[in-house]
């Protein structure tokens, strides 16, 4: 034996025997193991497949105070890792009580680490990214409505649907501390648990929430990363975030404390709701929860959320948002010291009672602070079992700044409007009821301290800030959610009916904030380019589209490693190429509307069939498209009604020989017909969905859509691709 076997061999007997001694054993697990003592798994990668079963793991860990070190290694439950949405069942279940797991890295399940009636566990340290993720249909001119979440029902374990890299329920006194969780739909989600704490994570760009919150409480949340949490967005094109968030905290989660985190660049930055019971009730809400000096900037929708509750919001930071604050019908509430800039509305509160807006610098935004009343109120439970006026805000000591309209108040009674200061505001208030729009403001000696304490903190919270830029132009959702500048891409900035011009994006160097590597043209189809075929991150490539073919634009990447958008090392040794492509077939359609009464025509819905006759009457109206990407909140025209209608979609193109995927996306009953054949059939009322078929077509082919619109939103979305 020479002597470096020799001695790695004692190195070996020495470390083992001290784990001996500690009782923490080197263990190898197994596909559908349990292990139920302490120990430290033997660093490999382990390919468990998953099971197909959402409460079936591929291991087990049961006991009491007990702790698995995983030391590093990686768990995968499918190696299909172009399709997150395939991910199915549990990585790991801990059961008992004062379980702690660290250093782990699972990947390719649904949900990737889930605790059940596990009280005092702690997850550390572990990487929880690239587990379930659904493919998202909101292209960059067209929102989907499929693509929507609902947090709002949770009483049966509704939540694990949507999957997460960390899963609680049940598990009082928890720790998540120093974990990591990207690529995924949701980084953790925390069910009937209290008295926890998570602190220092990573749980940026991911599809859904970086933290969701249900019926839990008490609990710490600090010095997070939630950024980058968003779908339903397209610069310019739509901003509605989907019920995407930073953290959400839903139904009855009270005295919850949130402090020094970054949400930006979220569908909402904070999403806040009272949930179910109260909106029944009455009684209840999201409350006594503190939110402070964190950073909500550059959401799609709002800041900070926070309705039907009563809760403390202070010392933020929430710039370039639709809304920095919608708190409706938020009661008692106090919102004081945030700094809020660039908001189309800084504070929007309907049908609020009682609540404080004071010592806010507001600044560059359309509205400061908006509070109103609308009548007739929605016919909710809880409007009907408790008084809901705009009633009696306290607007007192708030800065404003170059703000269109300083003050707005609508049916809003007794408020308290004093001691506020207005520079280069060109309308202080705005109002319908009375108040002494001569109260005083605020005097120098106080601007000037409350003006320099709000910069140094905006100085604070933006030094905590992780990322080396910031805006809304930084959000590019692709169809597996936010681009996280980790990997190339060939982002589609701008189109019209000649040109089309793509922002060429390198691999970030998050620490320097400079792209690395380069890029030179592999191939192009359907496009003519003009200028360079080759050059450093980042570039802008501006092309000459060819009308009626494919588009079709390869890059080759030469520079280091990087992990592409599904989590995958892309060595430097190997070849790799990063593209565009658009599969879509331009179609004209004609669209004719008639008209529809549920009662009457319900018939309609037994036969199909019967759909011909309604085609034998005179037209509502009827429309030339060039596509049909419909999202009708009102009616579709000014001849047809906004509910209780007919459409039928008719195209007919010349076709090359070809194997082609459809997708169609409607709510209510739809069917298509290509050459008068039956090929999707959905004649049944229903909300937005999905639908796909596959056929292998060529030359002259008839499409026909019929849809049927009852009540409420309606969309009618169609593409076909040709997959060869």
């Amino acid at each position: 034996m020479n002597l470096s076997k020799a001695t790695a061999f004692i190195l070996f007997l020495l470390i083992h025997s001290v784990l001996i001694a500690q009782n923490i054993r080197p263990h190898q697990p197994t596909r559908g193991g349990v292990i139920t003592e302490s120990c430290q798994i033997i660093r490999d990668t382990y390919n468990f497949a998953s099971y197909p079963d959402i409460d079936k793991p591929v291991l087990t860990i049961k006991g009491s105070y007990m702790t698995v070190d995983f030391k590093n290694s990686t768990i995968i439950g499918s190696s299909n890792f172009a399709h997150p949405d395939s991910f199915q069942g549990v990585g790991i279940l801990l059961e008992g009580d004062h379980i702690t797991i660290k250093n782990l890295d699972i990947r390719g399940f649904k949900i990737g680490i889930l605790a059940e009636n596990c009280v005092g566990c702690q997850i550390l340290q572990c990487d929880v990214s690239y587990n379930y993720r659904p493919r998202l249909y909101s292209t960059t001119s067209v929102e989907n409505m499929t693509d929507w979440l609902s947090y709002h029902v949770n009483e049966r374990a509704e939540w694990k649907r949507y999957g997460a890299g960390i899963y609680l329920n049940f598990c009082d006194s928890f720790i998540i501390k120093g974990n990591k969780a990207t690529g995924n739909q949701n980084a953790a989600l925390i069910v009937d648990s209290h008295f926890g704490e998570i602190a220092h994570n990573n749980f940026a760009f991911n599809s859904g929430l970086g933290i969701g919150l249900y019926r839990s409480s008490y609990t710490y949340i600090h010095h997070n990363y939630l950024d980058f949490n968003i779908r339903g967005f397209s610069l310019g094109k739509y901003s509605r975030g989907q019920d995407s968030a930073g953290l959400l905290i839903y139904e009855q989660a009270i005295f919850n404390r949130v402090e020094y985190n970054t949400a930006t660049h979220c569908g909402d930055g904070l999403f806040l709701w009272a949930g179910q019971t109260t909106m029944i009730s009455g009684f209840g809400g999201c409350n006594d929860n503190e939110i402070r000096l964190n950073d909500f900037s550059h959401a799609a929708t709002n800041g900070v959320e926070a309705t039907f509750s009563r809760n403390l919001i202070e010392k933020n930071k929430i710039e370039d948002c639709t809304y920095g604050i919608w708190a409706g019908y938020s009661y008692n509430s106090v919102f004081d010291r945030n700094i809020l800039r660039h908001n189309t509305t800084a504070i929007a509160i309907e049908h609020g009672q009682q609540n404080a807006m004071t010592h806010n610098l507001i600044f560059e935004c359309e509205t400061g602070i908006y509070n109103w009343a609308k009548y007739p109120q929605p016919d909710w439970p809880f409007v009907k079992k408790k008084n809901t006026p705009s009633f009696a805000p306290k607007i007192q000591k708030n800065i404003f700044i170059n703000d269109k309209v300083g003050i707005k108040l609508e049916l809003t009674a007794r408020p308290l409007v004093d001691e506020n200061t207005f520079v280069s505001v060109a309308n202080k208030f705005a109002a319908d009821s009375s108040f002494d729009l001569n109260a005083k403001e605020m005097n120098a000696d106080s601007f000037g301290f409350l003006s320099q304490q709000l910069l140094y903190l905006d100085t604070v919270i933006t030094s905590y800030y992780p990322f080396p830029f910031r805006g809304k132009d930084q959000i590019k959702m692709t169809p597996w959610g936010p681009y996280d500048h980790r990997y190339p891409l060939v982002w589609l900035k701008a189109q019209n009916t000649d040109t089309i011009t793509f922002e060429i994006l390198g691999p970030l160097d998050f620490s320097s904030g400079k792209q690395y590597g380069n890029w030179a043209v592999n191939k192009v189809e359907g496009l003519q380019l003009i200028g360079a075929k080759a050059g450093e991150f980042p570039s802008t490539i501006k092309c000459l589209i060819q009308k009626g073919k494919q588009q079709n634009l390869v890059l080759n990447f030469t520079g280091p490693s990087y992990k592409n958008q599904f989590g995958i090392q892309q060595l430097q040794q190997t070849a790799r190429s990063f593209s565009y492509e658009n599969k879509s077939v331009a179609m004209p359609w004609v669209v004719k509307y008639y008209p529809y009464q549920f009662d009457r025509d319900k018939r309609l819905l037994e036969n199909i069939d019967l759909i011909n006759q309604v085609q034998t009457t005179i037209a509502l109206d009827s429309t030339v498209n060039t596509e049909l990407a419909f999202n009708w909140w009102h009616e579709p025209t000014k001849l047809v009604p906004e509910d209780h209608f007919i459409a039928i979609a008719s195209s007919e193109i010349d076709l090359p020989k070809g194997h082609y995927a459809i997708q169609i996306c409607s709510d209510d009953a739809v069917n298509l017909r290509i050459n008068d054949k039956l090929m999707i059939e959905h004649w049944e009322m229903g909300e937005s969905t999905m639908y796909f078929q596959e056929a292998d077509l060529e030359g002259l082919t008839k499409f026909k859509i019929e849809k049927l619109e009852d009540s409420g939103f309606s969309t009618l979305q169609f593409s076909l691709l040709r997959m060869n």
